[in-house]
């Protein structure tokens, strides 16, 4: 999956975050919070925190079928993560909860997810690897689709305190040029509120789209095979070496004893 910054999240955050911030100043006001992020960014680190991890854990579906190998279908119940506590849990005839939890996604995750970007193009390549391809791609549409819609709300979340800021100081600023630039800064933050709310991507924009992976990522079947090669030629050339080794050393110990015998003989 291949992506790059939405430009209308980028010009509401980022982009316009050098006229909002002058236009807040000349308001006489200071609404920055230190070093910009701009949506793009803010999606790419959610993609292995915490909080992606906690709202993903919260959906039984999703962790039933990540986790399968851990979830007794059968029984409704999270297996055990020993024999030894499945064995007590089966003598004693009760059941310790093992609820998998967003610990277990978020290292999951951390562990799958594969982020590179193109400094070139500033686009940005995510995948997760899996030997499961369809897995894979549940995955991977699940975490991307959620972690935008953090972004979405955070940033709907700011735009409407800012909005509800400006709001409340614009009737106390009688200086006209300042309330004409609280009027701009307001409409601003209105537009972020209002693009926030759009059921269209927010931080990312999809350039390739999530499929399923048609070749695995991993194990490389070429590197396979020329791993095997190699290892075969060099087992074939010790076992070689060896029986020769063996061959040599049996033809010196009989040269040996027949030198013994003639030498035997001699003195004789």
């Amino acid at each position: 999956m291949t992506v790059a910054a939405s430009q209308n999240a980028f010009a509401s955050e980022s982009g316009s975050g050098g006229g909002v911030s002058g236009l807040a100043s000349l308001a006489g006001l200071n609404l920055s919070s230190g070093a910009q992020v701009s949506p793009f960014q803010e999606f790419l680190l959610t993609l292995k925190s915490y909080e992606l991890a906690r709202r993903l854990s919260n959906q039984p579906n999703f962790l039933q079928k990540i986790f399968a190998d851990r979830w007794d279908a059968k029984a409704r119940r999270w297996k055990s993560t020993s024999s030894y506590s499945e064995a007590i849990d089966h003598i004693f005839g009760f059941y310790t909860n093992k609820q998998v939890g967003p610990g277990d996604v978020q290292g999951l995750l951390s562990k799958g997810l594969d982020i590179k970007e193109d400094k070139d193009s500033s686009a940005v390549t995510v995948r997760y690897k899996s030997a499961d391809p369809q897995l894979s791609y549940f995955i991977l549409k699940e975490a991307t689709d959620e972690a935008d819609q953090i972004v979405r709300e955070a940033s709907l979340e700011r735009a409407t305190e800012q909005a509800r800021f400006i709001a409340d100081r614009l009737p106390l600023i009688t200086n006209l040029e300042h309330r004409q630039a609280l009027v701009t800064l307001l409409s601003e933050y209105e537009r972020k509120a209002f693009l926030s709310r759009s059921k269209l991507s927010y931080s990312i924009r999809v350039i390739d789209p999530a499929t399923v992976p048609v070749n695995p990522s991993s194990p490389r079947p070429f590197l396979l095979i020329i791993a095997g090669a190699f290892l075969g030629a060099l087992c074939s050339s010790i076992i070689i070496i060896m029986k020769n080794a063996k061959k040599w050393a049996d033809q010196e110990n009989k040269k040996i004893i027949e030198s013994n015998l003639m030498s035997s003989d001699y003195r004789e």
